[in-house]
């Protein structure tokens, strides 16, 4: 596969997927909607990129440098899950379902650099999806209030959370997020029962569709996100984009999504996922 990386990269700021990666250093209807970004070459200009398609492209690099190239008003929508600020060990490895975990390079400060760069980059009436932890609730919040977004909460709720190990008291069921828009973006979920608490399953080992990433989202998430948020004509932008769920949700409806990666083992895999064909699907 021709997959190259060439992005500066530095040895700090990934996916919040990224637990194991070695570091390489307001509503409308959508058919009466305007486009939502100028009709620009794509992909955009000013990036090597990794993997690109004609609906789908990939940076192999550190965001706070890869988004600059991009230019504003590249995107908009921000569908993102970035690190969750994990600095502490828990639980044990002992072949039961348990685990340990540590996430020592995620920094609060990377992860709003990261953030804020992202928001730079969208449109007037954008708008945001942004996953997070108990820690990091405020880095997205403040970063989108500052650009005048209304802010959100957001949870979601996992069918089947993670087995229970010794010690962990109760296993993680839910994880946040925050939903943020500004000036009457498009909004198209219209079932007259939705609400800010979405269940979705969450992979395991094993599962069709697992990928080697631990905290991989589910596809049939992003999907709904997706569906729900992002008209034809508009582009996503993802800077944590982990092993590339939210790019293969943009193509397999017809969107087209910029990811940026920092682990190039992700981002091979993200870009082996989008070299498969859109197949029907029943989410």
């Amino acid at each position: 596969m021709a997959t190259r990386q060439t992005m500066n990269q530095k040895t700090f700021l990934s996916s919040a997927d990224d637990a194991t990666c070695k570091q390489t250093e307001g509503s409308k209807s959508s058919k009466s909607l305007p486009s939502q970004t100028s009709q620009k070459p794509w992909p955009p200009a000013g990036v090597d990129w990794y993997f690109s398609d004609k609906s789908t492209a990939i940076a192999c690099g550190d965001c706070r440098e890869v988004l600059p190239t991009l230019g504003e008003n590249v995107a908009s929508v921000l569908l993102t899950d970035p690190p969750y600020g994990i600095v502490n060990q828990f639980g044990e490895n002992n072949g039961n379902g348990c685990r340990t975990m540590q996430f020592s390079w995620d920094t609060p400060d990377g992860i709003r650099d990261g953030i804020r760069d992202g928001i730079r980059r969208l449109t007037a009436s954008a708008s945001a999806f942004v996953f997070c932890g108990l820690d990091t609730v405020e880095l997205p919040r403040d970063e989108l209030r500052k650009a005048g977004f209304t802010v959100k909460p957001a949870a979601w709720v996992k069918k089947c959370p993670p087995p229970s190990g010794h010690g962990n008291w109760w296993s993680s069921g839910f994880e946040l997020a925050m939903y943020a828009y500004r000036k009457s973006p498009p909004f198209l979920d219209d079932d007259n029962k939705r609400c800010n608490v979405f269940t979705f399953d969450s992979y395991r080992h094993g599962q069709p569709g697992k990928l080697d990433h631990p905290t991989q989202k589910p596809l049939s998430f992003m999907r709904h996100l997706v569906k729900s948020m992002v008209v034809e004509s508009a582009i996503i932008l993802d800077p944590f984009m982990g092993s590339g769920t939210t790019l293969r949700a943009a193509k397999d409806l017809g969107r087209k999504a910029i990811g940026i990666e920092i682990c190039e083992a992700y981002a091979e895999i993200a870009a082996k996922r989008l070299q498969q064909e859109v197949l029907a699907f029943n989410d």
